[in-house]
């Protein structure tokens, strides 16, 4: 159990451990997938489930020039796709409601598909002794829960998520599919027991996710690894691009209000990329401890990256002690990097590094709100 008010920033390198895309592969993923094309008729080119789901959305069979637009703006976003970083800052850049709209579908098609190569998919609900844990000993998730359970006894289960935030910025499914079996089978429990204890942590999707869970709060359930049209459509408007999230108020303020809170915000598979960083940027506390992986990063891009976080949370102007600092990078795999450094992890709230100025605290730090969801 986190001792610290912990927020975790999940990226695509983390979603890499259990073989899904990352931004490059997703891109050309989904931009194979919409390059939908027809002979006469025949659909020759593109993927024939984004295509039914595409037409099914937009009532094709009455209108069948809006779906050709739509075709129209899909070919461009292939286009766009040779030249960019992610499908996120394609879909941004394009500023096109139907690429927009194409994308979404592309997206919630390559991850649906993904999910459905684990084993934490197929009849796992009737029988969830299938899912071998085991499987999964490699990865930051399995750390998480070992992380979690650290000296909670199975009387104790009610707290197992205090002091737990999550900001995920990828689109699957697989914390909420993986962590309430993880835990249950650890304790002996029924699976739906940590599903409900699971349902009260905050949880933040600044891009969204390929559908809610059954046993979720959401408008729209897709099965995990359900991968037919008729789940890419429902999943479709779940997704949100960079300027949906930024216009949604809730999701920004809950954001704001887990990093103004939190005494340690940790980074996994993270890219840093700046309009992620945006979405983030909040004032943090003076004592803040921010962690971080950086595997494959130049250490000129890691000192990049730790200068852009400092100002993001508002610390780059806050003197603090010879060698001390707020951000600590590690060049290693989520997995790597949760075993290095799991005391820190779950350390107390370490003393602020910072030395301030009499009554700067005061003056540049208000009172922060209670923000409950850290502690149940």
């Amino acid at each position: 159990m986190f001792r610290a008010k912990t927020v975790f920033v999940v990226g695509a390198g983390a979603s890499s451990e259990f073989g899904l895309p990352l931004g490059g592969a997703l891109l050309s993923d989904v931009a194979q997938l919409v390059d939908i094309s027809y002979d006469f008729g025949r659909q020759v080119r593109g993927d024939h489930v984004v295509a039914e789901a595409l037409r099914s959305a937009l009532g094709a069979q009455k209108d069948v020039g809006g779906y050709n637009e739509h075709l129209h703006a899909a070919w461009q976003l292939v286009k766009s796709s040779r030249q960019a970083l992610s499908i996120d800052n394609v879909l941004d850049a394009l500023e096109d409601p139907k690429a927009s709209l194409v994308g979404k579908a592309g997206i919630v098609r390559s991850i649906l598909a993904s999910e459905g190569k684990l084993d934490l998919s197929g009849w796992v609900e009737h029988f969830p002794d299938q899912i071998k844990i085991q499987s999964y000993s490699d990865t930051w998730l399995d750390r998480l829960v070992k992380l979690l359970t650290e000296n909670v006894r199975k009387s104790e289960i009610g707290d197992i998520f205090n002091n737990f935030a999550l900001i995920n910025f990828n689109y699957d499914r697989i914390v909420e599919q993986y962590l309430p079996f993880a835990i249950a089978e650890y304790y002996g429990v029924p699976v739906q027991d940590i599903r409900e204890l699971y349902s009260s942590v905050p949880v933040f999707r600044p891009y969204g996710k390929a559908g809610s869970l059954e046993w979720e709060k959401g408008s729209e359930t897709v099965r995990f690894g359900h991968d037919g049209s008729g789940d890419t459509q429902s999943a479709m408007s779940q997704i949100l691009t960079f300027t949906e999230q930024v216009e949604d108020k809730d999701l920004v303020s809950g954001i704001h209000g887990v990093i103004s809170a939190a005494d340690r915000i940790v980074f996994l598979g993270f890219g840093y990329h700046r309009p992620n960083l945006k979405v983030l940027s909040a004032r943090a506390q003076p004592h803040v401890q921010i962690l971080g992986t950086s595997f494959g990063m130049s250490k000129s891009d890691q000192a990049v990256v730790c200068d852009e976080l400092e100002d993001v949370f508002g610390l780059s102007e806050i003197p603090v002690l010879k060698d001390g600092g707020f951000v600590s990078l590690h060049p290693l795999k989520c997995s790597e990097f949760m075993g290095e450094i799991w005391r820190t992890l779950t350390a107390e709230p370490r003393e602020s590094p910072a030395m301030f100025e009499p009554h700067s605290l005061e003056s540049s730090y208000p009172e922060l709100p209670n923000f409950g969801g850290f502690s149940r």
